[in-house]
């Protein structure tokens, strides 16, 4: 199995020790599409996140969402809302159908028609009901935060469901009080803001404030005496509109994170060490468990080779909960390193896994997101 680390491609002037020192070794193609590239996880994440945030809002029936878009007027407002109390069931029985809605990247530009002549670059684009996949133009989404990701593909979705009788919404529609040019892609641009804004709220999508933590990542093989060492940079992200004091750090919960993951040498699948650290309390009450919480989890996720075919869903191998516990607290004293195993059973070797947190500070998004350290020199499972 190899080692890997999230964002961070073989460099070339690696590749000769790699197969000096280990000549079974597969390169993955760096080219999109191939399955294992990062912004599959990212896209089949976002799809995750905006099926938990459409059922959280029909099971508590919180439909008044669009008067926080407020960049509409209050006919406009009631009527998005209206749409969105109509939709969003719709939007749960294409995210419970089978097969599902395929997310495709592509590296041509993705153009659509204008009006009177002409065409436009978008970021992405689908066809008119639940037919057909969701494309993504890779340069326009391969920087996107969690929140504009979010809101691109619930764009997307709702031209998937059926609109008054028709078969969607579509961008140049006049809807009610959108009877603009256009006023089907305002509409929609609405609502999808409008869940983007109540999923950073609710928790359920963060919104980062400019604070990265910095983990030690170790994997070793149980009958080897190398240790492959990587730091693992994260985005802490934020919920809350009233406090900075709400909010979730570790390793792999965003696809902007650093990873401490191990990877099959036919790229089929990778198994990663996952930290969740739940803060909601400001590092405030010490002795209150209830206020913050460090999950581990060691999880396996899948790669396919073929755009049609969508990979299986991640296992969860491994999973323990520790109330009461966050290493980012000023006042913690306790241990700061997380540990699982991994058993590959048809070599029967064990590989251990361990992340360490180790510092804070203060950075800018577009660092986080572009900031490149040098991956470790991989090795193969023969």
């Amino acid at each position: 199995m190899r080692i890997t680390h999230r964002k961070n491609r073989i460099l070339i002037s690696l590749l000769a020790w790699i197969f000096l020192l280990f000549p079974g070794v597969s390169i993955a193609s760096t080219k999109v599409g191939n399955g294992g590239d990062i912004m599959a996880a990212f896209l089949e994440e976002t799809r995750n996140t905006l099926n938990q945030v459409s059922y959280d809002v029909i099971t508590q029936k919180k439909f008044a969402l669009c008067e926080k878009v407020t960049r509409l007027n209050a006919d406009e407002q009631a009527y998005c809302n209206l749409k969105l109390k109509e939709l969003l069931p719709e939007i749960g029985l294409i995210m419970k159908a089978r097969p599902i809605v395929p997310l495709r990247i592509q590296e041509n530009e993705i153009t659509v028609d204008i009006p009177g002549g002409g065409k436009r670059p978008v970021s992405a684009i689908t066809d008119c009901g639940r037919g057909g996949p969701i494309k993504f133009h890779f340069a326009s989404v391969k920087a996107l935060s969690l929140a504009s990701m979010f809101q691109l593909l619930t764009h997307e979705f709702f031209h998937k469901v059926p609109f008054e009788g028709q078969t969607c919404l579509q961008d140049l529609d006049t809807p009610g009080p959108f009877n603009e040019e256009a006023g089907g892609r305002r509409l929609i641009d609405a609502m999808a803001e409008a869940l983007t804004l109540y999923a950073i709220g609710s928790g359920r999508l963060g919104a980062d404030l400019g604070i990265s933590d910095s983990f030690s990542c170790q994997i070793k093989a149980a009958d080897s005496p190398f240790i492959n060492r990587s730091t693992a940079l994260s985005a802490r992200l934020f919920s809350g509109e009233k406090t900075s004091g709400i909010y979730l750090a570790g390793v792999g919960n965003s696809p902007h994170d650093g990873e401490c993951s191990m990877e099959s040498a036919n790229l089929d699948f990778s198994v990663s060490l996952k930290i969740a650290i739940k803060e909601s309390g400001n590092c405030e009450n010490p002795s209150n468990s209830e206020l913050r919480s460090t999950t581990v989890r060691l999880v396996k996720s899948y790669s396919s080779s073929n755009p049609n075919v969508p990979p299986k869903a991640q296992e969860i191998l491994k999973e323990k909960r520790l109330p009461g516990i966050n290493p980012l607290c000023n006042w913690y004293i306790g241990d700061s390193t997380f540990s699982e195993s991994f058993l590959h059973e048809p070599s029967g070797i064990e590989y251990a896994y361990s992340l360490e947190y180790l510092s804070s500070k203060g950075s800018q998004p577009k660092y986080l997101r572009y900031k490149k350290l040098p991956g470790p020199v991989p090795y193969v499972l023969k």
